[in-house]
C-alpha cells in the first residue's frame, strides 16, 4: 500500500482511471469515518506566506484600504463518512483576519474489502483528487 501511495502522481492516476471499466460489483467493505483538523499558519509560513501573518508587514489594502489587516488564523477541517447509504465528504478552510495594531446485467463481481486499503474521491472529468486516505485496520 505504501508503494502505491508513493507512486501516486497525476500521470499514474490518469492512466489507472482511464483503464477502469464500468462493471457491476457487489461490494462488501467496512463503514468508516475520518476527520482532520489542522492549523495551517506554520505550514503556510514555511511555504513563504509568513508576511501575511505579520501584523506589521502584511498588506491587504485591496481588501480594505482604511484598516490595516493581517491573517491571524488559517484552519482546515475535512471529513469523510462512508457507510451503507453512500459517501459524504466535505472540506472547509477558514481564514481569520484581524485588524493590525499599527474556502439486464451480468452477475456482479464479488469484492470484499477486508485488508488495508487506500481510498480516493476524485472529480470525474479531470480526475482531480478531492480526498485521499488509507484504512489500516478494516473491520467488517
Amino acid at each position: 500500500m505504501n508503494d502505491v501511495i508513493a507512486s501516486l502522481n497525476g500521470e499514474n492516476l490518469d492512466e489507472w482511471m482511464n483503464r477502469m471499466k464500468k462493471t457491476d460489483v457487489q461490494l462488501t467493505m467496512p463503514k468508516f469515518k475520518f476527520s482532520f483538523k489542522e492549523q495551517l499558519k506554520n505550514a503556510l509560513s514555511g511555504m513563504g506566506m509568513g508576511i501575511a501573518f505579520d501584523s506589521s508587514k502584511a498588506n491587504f489594502a485591496k481588501i480594505n484600504p482604511n484598516v490595516p489587516l493581517f491573517i491571524s488564523k488559517v484552519q482546515h477541517n475535512t471529513f469523510v463518512d462512508v457507510n451503507e447509504k453512500g459517501t459524504e465528504a466535505a472540506a472547509v478552510t477558514v481564514v481569520v483576519m484581524d485588524k493590525a495594531t499599527v474556502s439486464l446485467r451480468p452477475r456482479p463481481y464479488l469484492f470484499t474489502v477486508d485488508r488495508p486499503f487506500v481510498f480516493m474521491i476524485t472529480e470525474k472529468e479531470t480526475h482531480a483528487v478531492m480526498f485521499i486516505g488509507k484504512v489500516m485496520n478494516p473491520h467488517l
